[in-house]
């Protein structure tokens, strides 16, 4: 893993993010998106809440634990998210835009859009009083959605807005539910 490329990546796509898409679809593969992108990303938000938690409360066993099994559960319910969204965001083109989507565009699609929520999760996770800053940034996905749509799943231009909004509430909405129901469970089976 190029942690280098992984924060070029992130920084083109949240300052530059139409000339970050152009250059994703040159290299778009499911694959290099997983292992280049998405999962180092998810295990930086893992990382940063478990420092997070350890700075907050001790260096206490028990705080390690805790903040250990809190990093976990994030990272893992981040990875269900993105599956989840990658699954919906398919279903929503295939059945808005009318065609059979590529399958893997959409799934990179979906990976590189995440890129406002991974970021966020860092920045929350080590700082969790900035909690409304970015509840209000995480809007940004919509820029980052509309500029994408267009050039990786060529949505046309009469439904790129709505494609846009429904796309990025997906995107706001699903990890935020899946990290509930997971952190819920954990809790039911402890």
């Amino acid at each position: 893993m190029d942690y280098k490329k992984v924060y070029k990546t992130a920084v083109e796509l949240l300052v530059h993010p139409a000339r970050a898409w152009w250059h994703i679809m040159h290299r778009a593969s499911k694959e290099g998106m997983m292992g280049n992108f998405l999962y180092p990303m998810i295990m930086l938000c893992g990382s940063a809440l478990f420092l997070g938690r350890v700075f907050s409360n001790g260096l206490g066993w028990t705080s390690l634990y805790s903040s250990l099994v809190d990093a976990s559960l994030r990272s893992i319910s981040l990875l269900f998210a993105y599956y989840a969204l990658s699954f919906l965001v398919a279903l929503f083109t295939d059945r808005y835009i009318g065609r059979e989507p590529d399958r893997e565009l959409t799934d990179v699609f979906t990976g590189y859009s995440m890129v406002v929520v991974l970021v966020l999760e860092i920045c929350i996770g080590l700082f969790p009083d900035f909690a409304i800053l970015a509840f209000i940034a995480q809007f940004y996905t919509l820029k980052v959605v509309w500029d994408g749509a267009v050039v990786l799943i060529k949505v046309s231009e009469e439904r790129r807005f709505v494609y846009t909004m429904v796309v990025s509430i997906l995107l706001m909405v699903v990890p935020v539910i899946l990290c509930q129901l997971i952190g819920m469970l954990s809790i039911a089976l402890s």
